[in-house]
Order: structure tokens, then C-alpha cells, then sequence
């Protein structure tokens, strides 16, 4: 089958091309209502429908824009319209100017590290070479547009990379891995509803049940390609079509029926100037008549083929690379010679320059040199000053956090005395109070039970004020017995579910460390059962060598740390502030995107080795 992938690969969707027109007239009253970007973009985005209508108003308007990309240095532009003009020269079989484009569009993507248009380019070098013969070379280019369409995550430039490997399998015998390559390549293109790489993909898949004698299939597939291609008004591609359908009639033996295909597809590569495919097509033809017994309409045809041949591709194609390279390196050696001697010239009359003011140079410098040191100093003492200030700044900051908190404390101890005990204060007297001499055991008994469980309530309120204020557990105990016991009285309350694990954490640690480790753990777990709605909340504390590490993850809603910075409460001060107190370091890992947060603290700590008790001797004498 005619094979002849250029690699243009973009998303065309149906409808939004149906009813539009890409004739040269149509194309230039479009272009006249567009500023130069526009212009630019225009024709990057539209070049497969332009291309398809007319090669040469393809030419035309793919120089016109690398030419306005180049003055506005539209670099990424300029690029793609550069590579894209050299698909046009190429198909038009103008090798010696279609290969330099290429090299130029490299360049300038891989100046830009633009790794979409590298794989595109790559893509475009992979099938020149493919023609040329030289399957190395190509088979490199091919790799490395894999290889950059896989680092700019695009699935459309994968496809078409894959689409030519399997090109160049099938041109190695390689015919099952060719035909494993293209089904990926087809579940890419039906993916990303990528209307021109469908048409070319199930063209590939008719070629495959070609070689399996399989007449159906392999028009099926055609005839799905043509629909996709009619729909998207793909002139170029219903060409090819055609002459795909001649060479599968061809393969079956049906050359009447070749022999028409063959001549309408050639009728549309003429109306667009499809160089390559007219001269192709015309060999085709040759080949059908011959089959027919037509000698004379086989001789005709013979001799317009070797006409094509003749004008465009009577050079030796290794030579004409050869010679394009060469000239591509000398042109590049002249630039640079043009560029050394004109630095030459230039540092010459620096130099020149340089010996008339070196004399007011030296005074210059030596007055820039007092000045710098001045300035310097006079900068270096107020950096200074506002070091201090800041720091001052800060303290002031600490201290008003701990003030503050200190202040909400004593609100809130004073509230829960208020809103709890006083209550039950209340009612504790209005319940004594209640008791008369003239009222029965049984109600004297009934007065005393009520009043006795007021003051069990007393009883548990006072115990949870004074563990709010200071557990008992944490002075008696140390610091995982106490989180154990705060985990416990929050997950009683049925909104949250918290876990304390401790590993090689020593049982005390200094009363400092104790209590802010302590505070910092609880205002946490508080803001966080408060603002992040978490249903659970894992505490771990592990001792090292020379420090200690806590780490308290939830599930609950994400957020920016940097809110933790700007906000205007004191409870994230206060942390910072008791971290400070114990030489602490802490990380905050949450995002608004996801749920969970992660706080880890790092404490230095020094394990103390413990010294033997000195053994006693009994000196005593026994008589």
C-alpha cells in the first residue's frame, strides 16, 4: 500500500470543520481580519486542512508566517511554521530546501527545551530519512519523538511516532510487531477523537489484512478511512485513499476496478499538487494497463512517471543529504568566522578606548572604592538595626501569643466555673435547702441521694477543669500517658477517633519539654477537630539517638500552610512560640486539593546514659 505518513498530527473534530473552506480565497479574506499573531496561529492550527486543499497556497502561507513569527520573535511559532513549511517542500519533493527547515525548526525548539515541538520535528525527520533510505537515521529520529511526546504528556505526537515505527517494521518484515504498534496506535487516535490520525490509522490496518488475502476487511477499512476523511473535508487524505483502494483491487487481481481508483486519486493529487503521489500513482497505472494487456495507455503512463522522475528525482538522494549537511556546517563555520572577526575589530577599538581613559578609570575606581566602603557600612549598620528590630518585632509577637493565649485560658477556666460549677452549685443548695424538719425519712433520704450525685458531677467537673489547666497524668506520669488520657476524653465524645503510640520515647523527659510538646500536641488536635471536620487522628511519638520525633496525621479537609502565617489568631503563634522555648522545628504537609494534613515535630534531645549506683563495701568489723 501507498505508505507515505508526513507525521502532521492535531484534533480535528467534525464539526468543526464541516462547512469550512480552505481554498486560497477563503483562506486570505479570513487572514485580511486577523492581526499578525493571529495570522501566525491561524495557519499553525489549520495547516493539515490548508495543506490538504492546495500544496502550493500551503507553501505560500507556511513561509508567510515563519516570516512574521521570525520579526515578532515568536520563537515557539516560528518553529512550527518553519517545520511545517518543510513538510510542504517535501511532499512537493524538494528535498535540498525541505531538510534545512527541519534542522532550523530543531534548533530553535531545542533552544527552548519545547519538547511538543520537538517531538513534532522529530516525527517530520524520522519519515525524510525513512524516504531517503536511511532507516538508522530514521529509526533515531523516531525514537527521540517518542521520547520527548512522552515528556510533554502528548498522546496525538506518540501516536503518530508509533504509526512510523510500525511503518518501518513492516518495511523489515517485521510484520506482527508493525501490526501490535498500529492497534495501540488506533486505540490512541479513537482516545483522543483525532479525526486525521483515524484516517491514516485504518489505512494502516487494511494494509495488515492485505497481506492476509483478506478482500472485505481490507476495502472495510478503507471505506471507514474515506468516511473520516469526506467528514473532515480531507482532500489530500481522500487522494491517498484512492490510490490505496487501486492498489487493494490491484492485490486481488481486479484491475478494471484498480484502474478507475487509480485514475481518480490521481485526478485529485494534480488538483492539489501532490508531487510525490502523482509520480507513484502514475507507475500504478503503468503497472495496471500492462496487467490489462493496454500497452499503449502503459507506455503513456510509463512515460509521464519517468518524466517525474527525471525533474524531481534524478538525484542521488545520500548525496543530496551528504551535500545538504555539508553545506548546512560550512554556512554555520562562515557565520562563525564572519562573528570571530568582527569581535576581533571590536575588542581592537575597545582597546583603543580603553588606553585613552585608563588614566581617569584608576581615579574612578579608587572614589568608587571609598564610596563602596562607605556605603557598605552605612548598609551594614542599618541592616543591623533592622535585624534587631525584627527581632523585636517578633518577640513582641511571641509575647502577645502568649499572653493572649494565656487570657483565652483564663476565659475559658473562668466559663467552665461559671457555665458548670456554678450551676451545680446552684442546684446543690436550692437541693439542700429543700430539707425541713417536719419531712419524712423517705424524703429526707431522696434529698440527700439527689444531692450526693450533684456533687459526683462537681466531682467530675473539677477533675476536667484541672486537666484542662494541668493533667495530673502528664506531672505524674509523663508525656504519652497524658496524650493517652487526652486522646481518650476527646474520643469518648464520639466525633473522632484518636490513637498515641509511643516508640523508645524515654518515660520523662525535662518539665519544659513535657509541657509544651504537651500544649503544642493539644492545640493542634483541637484546631483541627474544630476547622477540618477529621473523624480520625493518629498521634506517634519516636525517640532517637539525639532527638524526638512526633508526627500527627487526619483525614480531615486540606488547606494552604502558608493561611497558618497570615491568619490573625494566636493559637499558631503559640506553637511557634513553645517550639522556640525547646529549640523545636516543625513541618506542616497539607494542600487544599486533597484531604489529610501531616504535622512532624523535631525536638533535640540527648539520651541520658545511666549511671551505676556505686557499690558500698561493708567495712564493718565482725567480732
Amino acid at each position: 500500500m501507498y505508505r507515505f505518513l508526513a507525521g502532521v498530527l492535531f484534533v480535528f473534530c467534525v464539526s468543526a470543520v464541516q462547512g469550512q473552506s480552505f481554498s486560497k480565497e477563503a483562506v486570505d479574506k479570513k487572514l485580511s481580519m486577523l492581526d499578525d499573531r493571529g495570522k501566525v496561529t491561524f495557519v499553525h492550527e489549520n495547516f493539515y486542512s490548508i495543506y490538504s486543499e492546495d500544496f502550493a497556497n500551503a507553501l505560500r502561507l507556511t513561509a508567510m508566517a515563519s516570516d512574521l513569527a521570525h520579526r515578532n520573535k515568536w520563537k515557539d511559532l516560528e518553529g512550527y511554521t518553519l517545520a511545517k513549511q518543510g513538510v510542504v517542500l517535501f511532499l512537493r519533493g524538494d528535498y535540498e530546501n525541505a531538510l534545512p527547515k527541519f534542522i532550523s525548526a530543531s534548533k530553535i525548539f531545542d533552544s527552548l527545551q519545547h519538547f511538543n515541538g520537538l517531538a513534532f520535528v522529530n516525527n517530520e525527520m524520522g519519515v525524510f530519512y525513512s524516504k531517503q533510505g536511511d532507516l538508522k537515521t530514521s529509526h533515531h529520529h523516531l525514537d527521540q519523538a517518542l521520547k520527548y511526546s512522552q515528556l510533554a504528556g502528548n498522546e496525538e505526537l506518540r501516536g503518530t511516532a508509533l504509526s512510523h515505527k510500525a511503518v518501518m517494521l513492516e518495511r523489515e518484515g517485521k510484520f506482527d510487531e508493525a501490526y501490535a504498534l498500529n492497534k495501540i496506535v488506533y486505540q490512541i487516535r479513537v482516545a483522543q477523537k483525532d479525526s486525521v490520525g483515524l484516517g491514516y490509522i485504518l489505512l494502516d490496518l487494511a494494509a495488515a489484512e492485505q497481506r492476509k488475502g483478506n478482500r472485505t476487511k481490507t476495502l472495510e477499512y478503507i471505506g471507514q478511512s474515506t468516511a473520516v476523511r469526506r467528514k473532515i473535508n480531507d482532500r489530500q487524505g481522500l487522494a491517498v485513499n484512492l490510490v490505496n483502494t487501486g492498489e487493494a483491487y490491484v492485490a486481488f487481481g481486479e484491475f478494471a476496478n484498480a484502474a478507475r481508483a487509480f485514475e481518480q486519486g490521481l485526478a485529485q493529487a494534480i488538483a492539489i499538487g501532490y508531487t510525490d503521489l502523482i509520480r507513484y500513482t502514475y507507475d500504478q497505472l503503468a503497472f495496471v494497463y500492462t496487467q490489462t494487456n493496454d500497452y499503449k495507455t502503459a507506455f503513456a503512463y510509463q512515460q509521464k512517471s519517468q518524466h517525474f522522475k527525471d525533474s524531481l528525482f534524478n538525484l542521488d538522494r545520500t548525496k543530496v543529504i551528504a551535500d545538504l549537511t555539508a553545506k548546512y556546517d560550512t554556512e554555520k563555520k562562515q557565520q562563525l568566522i564572519v562573528l570571530q572577526e568582527a569581535s576581533l575589530a571590536e575588542q581592537e577599538a575597545q582597546l583603543q578606548r580603553n588606553y585613552a581613559i585608563m588614566a581617569s578609570l584608576v581615579l574612578v575606581l579608587v572614589l568608587l572604592t571609598i564610596i563602596f566602603f562607605l556605603v557598605r557600612n552605612r548598609m551594614k549598620r542599618k541592616q543591623e538595626l533592622l535585624t534587631k528590630e525584627h527581632d523585636i518585632s517578633i518577640r513582641e509577637a511571641y509575647i502577645r501569643a502568649s499572653i493572649q493565649s494565656q487570657e483565652t485560658e483564663r476565659k475559658r477556666f473562668a466559663q467552665d466555673l461559671h457555665d458548670g460549677m456554678g450551676q451545680l452549685i446552684s442546684a446543690l443548695r436550692l437541693s439542700v435547702s429543700g430539707i425541713r424538719n417536719d419531712l419524712s425519712t423517705e424524703e429526707r433520704v431522696s434529698i440527700f441521694s439527689k444531692a450526693e450525685k450533684i456533687m459526683h458531677e462537681m466531682y467530675h467537673e473539677i477533675r476536667g477543669i484541672a486537666f484542662n489547666l494541668m493533667p495530673q497524668t502528664l506531672i505524674q506520669q509523663g508525656l504519652v500517658p497524658a496524650l493517652d488520657e487526652m486522646a481518650r476524653r476527646l474520643s469518648d465524645s464520639g466525633k473522632v477517633m484518636i490513637n498515641v503510640s509511643g516508640f523508645e520515647v524515654p518515660e520523662r523527659l525535662e518539665e519544659i519539654q513535657e509541657i509544651s510538646l504537651y500544649r503544642i500536641i493539644q492545640e493542634w488536635v483541637n484546631n483541627v477537630t474544630k476547622y477540618a471536620a477529621a473523624t480520625s487522628i493518629e498521634v506517634q511519638l519516636v525517640g532517637y539517638e539525639d532527638e524526638i520525633s512526633i508526627v500527627v496525621e487526619d483525614n480531615g479537609r486540606g488547606f494552604d500552610p502558608a493561611v497558618l502565617e497570615r491568619g490573625s489568631g494566636h493559637g499558631w503563634r503559640n506553637i511557634q512560640s513553645r517550639l522556640n522555648l525547646i529549640r523545636g522545628t516543625v513541618d506542616i504537609d497539607s494542600r487544599p486539593d486533597r484531604a489529610g494534613t501531616t504535622m512532624s515535630i523535631r525536638m533535640p534531645f540527648k539520651k541520658q546514659t545511666p549511671v551505676p549506683e556505686p557499690v558500698v563495701l561493708n567495712t564493718q568489723q565482725h567480732g
